[in-house]
């Protein structure tokens, strides 16, 4: 981005701290309004602490995986690997896309 005169360079620095911003504060926001769900309703060793934290580890749980070749995998083991193998060149692909992006707008 050479062609870009000092008062664009300055522009698009502004822009890119007030998005960096925006979203800093959005993860703030949402921690922030978890805490106060725990705060009005209570984190203690309570019966519901315990119905929410083991319905969340059901919910997260994966018990069988379909695999592209239409079989189903219900190891542990072997759902992490299939998992890992099918995300793997996404993961990649996004880094590339955030390191594109970075040289494009000159972020360090």
């Amino acid at each position: 981005m050479e062609g870009l005169d000092v008062a664009s360079k300055r522009k698009r620095e502004k822009l890119l701290f007030l998005v960096e911003d925006l979203a800093f504060k959005e993860e703030v926001k949402w921690r922030q309004r978890s805490k106060v769900e725990w705060a009005k309703d209570g984190d203690g060793n309570t019966k519901f602490f315990h119905k929410i934290a083991n319905g969340r580890r059901k919910r997260n749980y994966i018990e069988r995986l379909e695999v592209e070749d239409g079989g189903v995998v219900e190891d542990a083991e072997e759902i992490e690997n299939k998992s890992l193998t099918f995300s793997s060149p996404y993961l990649v692909t996004m880094k590339r896309c955030v390191r594109v992006w970075k040289t494009l707008i000159g972020a360090q």
